[in-house]
């Protein structure tokens, strides 16, 4: 499988995408032998958390396509399943929520994370990487759709291009910690080699979280935004945003994870993607037949796990979901760690877990969600506040919040009023919350529901918005620097924090390495929760239902690729 380290995100979404997928897998199928490993060769490697690993593919070209025209493959059918949110845009570079699931599927990394977090083979045959740098050698016979067969220079340009600023990359800091790296490329021996300016010891999995694109791709981005031009198994046939994304599987396909071939039998000739927001809606769709894979969570997961007749994965990793403040400048929230606070407060998370998932989830108290826990930051639940109303109205007082007419509180003349920016997803908790704010703390608490598209928009271009949610997936404290210090919209993701405790201690514990650098982790997240960044509320339990289809489930978003197959 690939590591969908396509991390992140985003507002009021209710999906996203898992880090460290081999934490994240769970399989399903019709019977107690198919469906619950990676259908492909493996690879001798080391774990992907490791400082260091090298490795080189088991599975040669010509055995992992031996089965390509034999006659005894079967064709699979059609997979259709659900985004709980529309794809926005396919392009890999800009990608977030829907777009990301679907892109794992288009566009193949240098090397991938299997489900028992190892490195295996992916475009790359060969690799040997440290901190500092990493070297590939290609394979020979991985090809574009129109047959372009990809070397070494078409992977210096895609890293080329993801660092340049112009092209304002989602996540590319987060996969390799800085754009401060160089790439060479020699066509000759198919080798890469990308150095960093500075250490990073996560490189190899972000590595494995970026996709390659095909130079008719790279020269002409605009025409990803609904199709593709990658190495994956699957095409796009066609995308209608809002309603439904086609892909059609590639013939001779057979350098997936660890050499992995499409020529299996039930390999679907089509994957559909239905864009179903509303969860009761989807599992009335499943069971009409017109969906056969889902993933959901909270009571509809539960009304369908005491169906017998359905193919359900055990409970997989489920995204957590915090709540965010806009401090950019101008903003009311901007240097009222006060107001924060009392936000906070005043915020009963297990009611929050009742309201989103019928009591099917827990409340979070670490930045990190995922297994296998990299760095053990339970220390830093200590830091987080706890629901009290009476202290959430105290701290409003001495902060010089006095309540006005009509309830209000007021200072310097001055309403304290706050957009909440929903979407249909979490629209349901912003009303619980806005009632709360607004009757208990006198807040003035202006709702406001839009697309998911629009409040991913807003959230990270500099709109119009006071708090928020965002929704993140991750074994890797790296992954919230992007968040946390670092640029701010439009050109970063940074939603306006000046925390500089918490620069110094992740910009330190990048570098260093073992407990000692885990321990600048946790101190770095004690500063964020202390200086209210952000505030962590919750995390569903979800699961995966399919009628004759057989998966294995990497979180409550996406599946591997490689493990379908259609059964009947």
């Amino acid at each position: 499988m690939r590591h969908m380290r396509r991390h992140v995100i985003l507002v009021a979404a209710a999906s996203v995408i898992c880090l460290a997928m081999a934490s994240c897998s769970s399989s399903g199928s019709t019977s107690p032998t198919s469906g619950a490993s990676d259908p492909g060769g493996q690879s001798s490697s080391s774990d992907s958390s490791s400082t260091a690993a090298t490795g080189s593919s088991d599975t040669s070209p010509s055995t992992s396509a031996s089965s390509e025209g034999s006659g005894s493959v079967t064709p699979g059918g059609t997979v259709v399943t659900r985004l709980t949110t529309d794809a926005g845009t396919l392009d890999p570079a800009l990608s977030t929520v829907g777009g990301q699931v679907i892109d794992t599927f288009l566009y193949d990394p240098l090397v991938n994370i299997d489900k028992d977090g190892k490195v295996v083979s992916g475009i790359a045959e060969k690799w040997d990487v440290t901190p500092n740098s990493a070297t590939f050698t290609l394979r020979d016979d991985v090809t574009c759709g129109d047959g372009h067969v990809i070397t070494a220079s078409d992977v210096k340009a895609n890293y080329d291009y993801l660092k340049n600023p112009n092209t304002h990359a989602t996540w590319i800091v987060s996969y390799m910690s800085t754009t401060d790296y160089t790439v060479t490329a020699d066509d000759a021996t198919r080798t890469v080699s990308i150095t960093l300016s500075q250490p990073y010891g996560d490189l190899i999995s972000g590595i494995a979280g970026i996709g390659i694109v095909c130079p008719g791709g790279l020269k002409n981005p605009s025409s990803l935004t609904t199709g593709s031009d990658g190495t994956g198994p699957f095409v796009v046939e066609s995308a209608t945003p809002d309603v439904e994304y086609k892909l059609k599987a590639r013939k001779g396909y057979h350098w997936g994870p660890g050499g992995a071939s499409s020529a299996v039998d039930g390999f679907p000739s089509e994957v559909v993607w239905k864009v179903v927001k509303d969860d009761s809606t989807a599992v009335n769709m499943f069971t009409r037949g017109e969906l056969n894979l889902l993933p959901v969570a909270g009571t509809e997961a539960a009304r369908l796990a005491k169906d017998p007749s359905v193919t359900k994965s055990t409970p997989v990793t489920s995204t957590a979901t915090f709540m965010v403040f806009n401090q950019l400048k101008g903003r009311l929230l901007d240097g009222d760690t006060a107001v924060r606070e009392a936000l906070a407060k005043a915020t009963n998370r297990k009611d929050l877990v009742q309201v989103m998932t019928g009591g099917l989830g827990e409340v979070t108290n670490t930045l990190v969600n995922q297994k296998p826990i990299v760095c053990d930051d339970s220390a830093a639940a200590g830091s987080v506040p706890t629901y009290d109303i009476e202290a959430a109205k105290k701290l409003l007082d001495d902060d010089g919040w006095t309540v006005g007419a009509g309830g209000i509180r007021e200072k310097n003349g001055k309403k304290l009023s706050l957009i909440l920016m929903a979407n249909d997803a979490s629209k349901p908790l912003w009303e619980y919350l806005q009632q709360v704010w607004s009757t208990q703390l006198g807040i003035d608490a202006q709702l406001v529901a839009l697309d998911n598209n629009t409040t991913t928009e807003r959230l990270f271009k500099g709109g119009n918005w006071d708090v928020s949610l965002i929704h993140i997936a991750t074994n890797l404290q790296a992954t919230w620097t992007q968040i946390l210090m670092g640029p701010q919209p439009p050109n970063g993701l940074n939603l306006g924090s000046n925390n500089k405790t918490y620069a110094e201690l992740a910009t330190k514990a990048q570098t260093t390495p073992g407990q000692q650098g885990c321990d600048l982790w946790v101190q770095a997240e004690q500063a964020s929760f202390g200086a209210m960044d952000l505030f962590p509320l919750y995390v569903p339990q979800s699961q995966w239902f399919a009628h004759n289809v057989d998966f294995t489930a990497l979180w409550d978003g996406g599946v591997m690729p490689m493990s379908l197959r259609t059964t009947g």
